[in-house]
């Protein structure tokens, strides 16, 4: 579900009553994350730092393998520096499972507990509400929407310390091998990843917008249901049943359609990637390297 259009809903930020779309308020979700994160920041610095330490040992391995295999290489082979380079590479290997179960039980110890406050924190804010916010919106669309930042929130927090850290810690490395490499080859992967973002940044807007309208259809979906099984006396006294399953259905292909219409905003974004990558990065980094290599300069 789109953080935007939830947090919004939520908590009564949006405009006009009875409207569960945000007025103008883009990524209020992420804000309402950032501003909650930064109660606690001194902790998050910490696990950071320990997970950053983590990936390190990893995104050097490469160079270190590297230099390992240039040493076996040489004739005769010197059993130092050799020694040396092995121990290095079990060092990087045992300091990265220590590291990392350590990052893993501070978070749990530090950062767990936090991210069911924010629920809290939530509930306080809608449950403090004047009278005319609930007169105005679904119940069961608000209460759909508490549960469902709960779990983006946590969702959100995995991936900035067990997703994100590692890609900001391997995209270095990875740039630095390139260059080892050859300069025109470091310079080529350099100008990939910036077309990258720039494409990026326009087909993952894209796709973040049809996903915030697929989970406004789906939450207003969930309401429903929720409303019509709370009330299931009135369903039951006027003899609805029949109706109300055909009003489901009914609401349940707008669903369909904006989860398609996400769907193939992702497809897009991920196909654009690709064809970046494979259709343009590795072609002429190949052809690079290939002409290059004809005319003895690597």
């Amino acid at each position: 579900m789109s953080t935007a259009t939830s947090t919004s809903a939520a908590t009564g930020a949006d405009g006009a009553d009875g409207d569960d779309r945000p007025a103008g308020r883009g990524h209020a979700g992420l804000r309402s994350f950032v501003r909650f994160m930064w109660t606690f920041r001194g902790r998050m610095a910490l696990i950071g730092g320990v997970f950053v330490v983590a990936n390190g040992c990893l995104a050097v391995i490469p160079l270190f393998i590297g230099e390992f295999v240039a040493v076996l290489a040489t004739d005769p082979v010197p059993r130092g520096a050799a020694y040396g380079w092995a121990a290095a590479l079990i060092a990087c290997t045992i300091g990265h499972d220590l590291t990392w179960r350590a990052g893993d039980l501070l978070y749990m110890r530090l950062l767990l507990g936090r991210t069911f406050e924010y629920e809290n924190i939530l509930f306080q804010r809608v449950i403090e509400g004047e009278y005319p916010y609930f007169a105005g919106r679904s119940t069961g669309k608000i209460g759909s929407y508490l549960r469902t930042l709960g779990q983006e929130f946590r969702v959100f927090l995995d991936n900035v310390y067990f997703a994100y850290l590692e890609q900001i810690i391997k995209l270095p490395a990875i740039v630095l091998i390139m260059f080892s490499v050859n300069l025109p080859t470091g310079l080529a992967f350099t100008v990939a990843i910036a077309l990258l973002a720039l494409v990026g940044r326009r087909t993952a807007r894209l796709s973040a917008r049809a996903e915030g309208r697929a989970a406004d259809v789906s939450a207003d979906m969930d309401s429903y249901v929720f409303d019509v099984v709370a009330n299931f006396v009135a369903v039951k006294s006027f003899r609805r049943e029949r109706a109300e399953q055909a009003e489901v259905r009914r609401r349940r292909r707008h669903v369909t359609v904006a989860a398609k219409k996400s769907m193939f905003a992702g497809i897009v974004f991920w196909a654009s990637m690709s064809a970046v990558v494979r259709w343009l990065v590795w072609p002429g980094t190949i052809l690079l390297n290939l002409h290059l290599f004809l005319r003895g300069d690597l």
